[in-house]
């Protein structure tokens, strides 16, 4: 099944909340076999481009336009198709060209650009799913504080009438907590709550030199990104004054929310009561934000307002560590407020007097139920959003979509066909079909770094169907086992248990020609159930985390006997490709 998502930031890099959610339900969808495209239209930069991502990015002028007439570019984003038209044909092209079977809309604010194009091109029996992350009529009015009254109600009415229409449209709305789901119930549809989650934390990165900085300090850690609720939450927990806190005691704050709090006036009238005790790490990758949830006393949740599930409280939950919080925060986690080390309050003193506590506490290891492991392993957001797949699936059969191609079984060869052509890539051929969930590319082989990478083969045969082999190696530990994965949208190919003493392997299967997708290259996905981070002998550690190795493809065309069609003109394309691509580098080796 293919499926086109649509949201107003990219996935390339995971700064907030919402992208995470966004590429764990992308993973989800590819572990169904589904092949996913995903628009864009934001305000990022545009590095680190993705083969799999359409991307629209409001330029300078587009932004001081929205700005000047006080517009967001999350509610007002569609205007950039009215002032920049050749924006929506790109879209338009690629969407056409991809043929999707099912749209999901993540928030509401691309629905007009959405119906336009299922208007515009005879696709109205599409369905669309509606993933909602919060109640946006509840929640906009909170998040421009400078809007008078009357702006402030017209749009709320705007996003009210926006979020009402698509909720009328959609096939199916997937929200994050049972209070949201009973607010969409009113539109009668198929909802399925799949709940925020957490990704398994990689090794800490930096530890021993943030161990040493903070070595004569007892640490609290606040996660937020640069949403208004989590600076409402900071002032109205914390307050303007930390004085309260002991000279070796700090919060260290890690995400866009250090960026507010910069330029929040209170706090910076009390800078020198302020800032002694606090340190704004901005933004952090996974490494280092492993490394501070290991050396922190207490995970703090100051959340008083906003809608939907707050992630980080998933991320808290999972760390293990005392966390204290608000109730708010603990919306969609009600079953765990009972835990071990959880701590819950509404009034800023007794906020403040719990994290005095913790901070001056002795750690203590927690007193787990085994129910409750087993709880906090279903915060995974493997198991969170396990019932998507499925879920989507029967959205389409009820929609009534027969052209949905359903996985089929692994593509066997028969009897009556016969390899006839074959082509090597190995080396640098091997960097243009690396896709998302690569490290940077290594001639002698290039290793994943995350749970599921991507590659993409173009297929030199046309529409014929082929044979892969791949050789390859799995990282595993010494003594232990990894499990290897390897399927496309219509099929799983290769499942395997690979043990140290077998780590190199080579596997080869048939793919049918009709799996090629954009560009008629086929999108293999391969799927390692660890990633580990080696150790040599010499006691040298490699910091990053290795999933699988590609070190060389072979493709090997499958013609029926009686088959008298020439692949001349198959194999002058890929030729042509690989020759541009040789020649580049080339050029770039003189210019060197």
């Amino acid at each position: 099944m293919r499926v086109v998502s649509f949201s107003t930031y990219r996935t390339a890099k995971l700064l907030h909340g919402g992208q995470i959610r966004l590429n764990a339900l992308h993973e989800a969808m590819r572990r169904e076999g589904f092949s996913v495209r995903h628009v864009s239209v934001h305000t990022a930069d545009e590095a680190d481009p993705r083969h799999d991502e359409i991307s629209v990015r409001l330029d300078s002028l587009m932004q001081l336009h929205l700005h000047e007439r006080k517009l967001r570019p999350d509610v007002d984003v569609c205007t950039v198709f009215d002032r920049v038209p050749g924006s929506y044909h790109l879209i338009e092209n690629k969407l056409n060209e991809f043929d999707p079977d099912l749209i999901w809309l993540e928030q509401p604010w691309l629905w007009p650009m959405v119906r336009r194009y299922l208007s515009d091109n005879g696709r109205a029996h599409l369905p669309v799913v509606y993933g909602s992350q919060n109640v946006e009529t509840e929640l906009i009015a909170t998040l421009v504080p400078e809007w008078d009254a009357d702006m402030r109600a017209r749009r709320v009415q705007d996003v009210r009438l926006l979020e009402e229409e698509l909720s009328r449209s959609a096939a199916g709305i997937v929200c994050v907590s049972a209070s949201d789901r009973k607010h969409f119930e009113a539109y009668r549809k198929p909802i399925l709550v799949a709940p925020n989650g957490v990704s398994l934390p990689p090794p800490p990165g930096g530890l021993e030199y943030w161990s040493n900085v903070y070595r004569n300090h007892s640490l609290a850690l606040f996660v937020g990104s640069a949403h208004p609720p989590n600076l409402e939450g900071f002032v109205s927990m914390f307050g303007g004054d930390l004085s309260y806190l002991a000279p070796d005691e700090k919060i260290v704050v890690i995400g866009g929310v250090c960026d507010l709090l910069r330029a929040t006036p209170t706090l910076r009238k009390q800078h020198g009561l302020m800032f002694p005790r606090l340190d704004l790490l901005d933004h952090q990758d996974a490494g280092g934000l492993a490394t501070f949830f290991q050396i922190s006393k207490v995970i703090l949740l100051p959340i008083v307002s906003g809608g939907g599930t707050n992630l980080k409280t998933a991320e808290a939950l999972y760390s293990r560590k005392p966390i204290i919080a608000t109730s708010r925060a603990f919306q969609g986690y009600e079953s765990y407020m009972g835990f071990p080390n959880v701590h819950i309050s509404d009034d800023p003193r007794e906020f403040r007097a719990l994290l005095k506590r913790q901070l001056s506490a002795l750690d203590r290891g927690n007193d787990w139920k085994e129910f409750q492991s087993s709880a906090l392993d279903n915060l995974l957001w493997s198991r969170a959003l396990a019932d998507v797949g499925p879920w989507l699936r029967k959205l389409v059969a009820q929609a009534g979509k027969d052209t949905v191609r359903e996985p089929r079984p692994g593509f066997k060869v028969r009897s009556d066909l016969t390899s006839v052509k074959s082509l090597t890539v190995e080396g640098v051929l091997l960097k243009p079909m690396l896709g998302d969930g690569w490290h940077t590319f290594e001639a002698q082989g290039t290793w994943s770094k995350c749970p599921i990478a991507t590659l993409r083969i173009p297929n030199p045969f046309g529409t014929a169907p082929m044979k892969v082999t791949l050789d390859l190696e799995v990282m595993i530990a010494r003594g232990e086992s990894n499990i290897l994965s390897i399927y496309t949208a219509s099929a799983r190919h290769i499942t395997r248990r690979c043990w140290s003493n077998n780590r190199f392997l080579t596997v080869s299967f048939a793919i049918p020609g009709g799996d090629a997708t954009l560009g008629n290259a086929v999108e293999l996905y391969v799927q390692t159930r660890k990633l580990l981070q080696p150790r040599f002998r010499s006691g040298a550690v490699d910091e990053r985390a290795l999933g699988c190795r590609i070190r060389k493809i072979v493709l090997e065309q499958v013609l029926q006997t009686s088959a008298s069609r020439s692949m001349t003109r198959s194999f002058e394309t890929i030729n042509a490709i690989v020759g541009r691509h040789l020649r580049g580098s080339g050029r770039k080796k003189q210019n060197a």
